[in-house]
C-alpha cells in the first residue's frame, strides 16, 4: 500500500511541484490551497498519512490548523513546509510531537530528504 500524502500549501506552483514528486516517489497525493478545505476533507472521513503544511495561509494559519487535524486525527503525522526563515517549532506543536526534523524551509534544496522524512513519520 503506497502512502497517502496530504498537501496543504496556497501556493499553487510549490504544491504542483511536491505532489508531482511525491506521486514520482510512488505516494498517493492530494493538494488543497487551505486549512480551511483539508479540515473539511478530514472530517468528512478522508485519510493520510502525512500531512505537508504551510504555515502562512489565507484564513486558519498553518499551526492552528496543525492542532485541529491532530485533534480530529490524532494518528496523521505533520511535516512543516514554511517560507519563514526564523520559524522554529513552537511549543504548542512540539507538544503534538512535532520536532525540527519535520520542519522544512522554502525553497528545499534537498527533496529526497523531504521524502525520507515523510516515509519515516509514516511508520511511526
Amino acid at each position: 500500500m503506497s502512502l497517502r500524502i496530504l498537501i496543504v500549501d496556497d501556493e499553487p506552483l510549490v504544491a504542483e511541484n511536491l505532489e508531482a514528486f511525491f506521486e514520482d516517489e510512488g505516494m498517493q497525493v492530494t493538494s488543497v490551497g487551505t486549512a480551511e478545505h483539508a479540515i473539511e476533507l478530514v472530517e468528512s472521513g478522508s485519510r493520510w498519512d502525512v500531512c505537508v503544511m504551510d504555515l502562512r495561509l489565507p484564513g486558519i494559519d498553518g499551526g492552528t490548523a496543525i492542532q485541529r487535524l491532530h485533534g480530529i486525527r490524532p494518528d496523521m503525522r505533520f511535516v512543516i513546509h514554511t517560507g519563514s526563515v526564523a520559524f522554529s517549532v513552537p511549543n504548542d506543536l512540539r507538544a503534538l510531537g512535532i520536532s525540527d526534523f519535520q520542519l522544512f524551509k522554502k525553497p528545499v534544496a534537498d527533496l529526497q530528504k523531504l521524502a525520507e522524512t515523510v516515509k519515516s513519520l509514516a511508520v511511526c
